[in-house]
């Protein structure tokens, strides 16, 4: 666990880009899609925890950031899996908000030898936006 201390360099921060559109998606899903969604962000953030490989093949800087982005995804998606539970939607949408943001953004990163896969969210989004269009 020592390894995961919370990391001194806030720089990193800024590495997590804002997704103005994505808030106007998320206000067109119902309650339900939304819990739908719910789910969806944390199959994909399990996903993406899990191809963060912390080895110590990676440079120090590499790995500060990999664990940066670790404990950022497990700090977004923490609130998520009560709210599902309680079937509670007044902060769910802000909390998905959060944790897409964060999920994007480490996806536009690139990591060599890591596939980060926002497959679900995108097939959530995607479905619920073809539903209205229609």
């Amino acid at each position: 666990m020592k390894f995961f201390k919370r990391i001194n360099n806030d720089n990193f921060y800024e590495l997590v880009e804002d997704v103005p559109e994505l808030s106007k998606v998320l206000d067109i899903h119902t309650e339900e899609e939304l819990f739908e969604l719910g789910y969806c962000v944390l199959e994909d953030s399990i996903l993406a925890i899990r191809s963060l490989d912390l080895d110590s093949s990676f440079n120090k800087s590499i790995r500060s950031e990999l664990c940066f982005w670790v404990q950022n995804i497990s700090s977004v998606i923490h609130n998520i899996p009560g709210k599902l539970r309680l079937r509670d939607t007044t902060f769910l949408k802000e909390e998905l908000y959060k944790a897409i943001k964060v999920l994007y953004s480490l996806k536009q990163r690139r990591f060599e030898g890591i596939i980060i896969s926002t497959t679900r969210i995108e097939e959530c989004i995607k479905n619920v936006s073809d539903s209205i269009s229609k």
